[in-house]
């Protein structure tokens, strides 16, 4: 999500990692702007009342505490990375193999692909 991935970027600095994985973790952040815009756009699609939906305004609640320890971080990563973005993969491949809208395939297509990628 986009939360934990900036999450996961505030920690990265908190335990000064190396420019590369912040790099890494911000680009991920990006395509997870781009997934929820995608998601945004084909909801407006579909909505039967021709509402439009646009990300903004979402209610944050108290944001959590940042890892204290570089294990306490890896261990939040592989939940959200390893465990989370295969969920992820493993749902979009499932919807992308019965999708016929070809905007739809589109957005999966590139949701799954960045996904495999995080």
């Amino acid at each position: 999500s986009i939360a934990s991935f900036a999450r996961h970027t505030l920690e990265l600095l908190k335990f000064a990692a190396p420019a590369s994985l912040l790099q890494v973790a911000l680009t991920a952040a990006q395509d997870e702007i781009r997934h929820a815009q995608i998601a945004f756009k084909l909801a407006s699609k579909f909505d039967p009342d021709g509402k439009t939906y646009e990300p903004a305004g979402f209610q944050v609640d108290e944001a959590e505490d940042l890892a204290r320890s570089v294990e306490g971080m890896i261990a939040q990563v592989m939940d959200d990375g390893c465990i989370g973005e295969t969920m992820a993969v493993c749902y979009g491949a499932r919807m992308l193999a019965t999708a016929t809208d070809e905007e739809v395939r589109r957005g999966l297509r590139a949701i799954v692909d960045d996904e495999t990628r995080h």
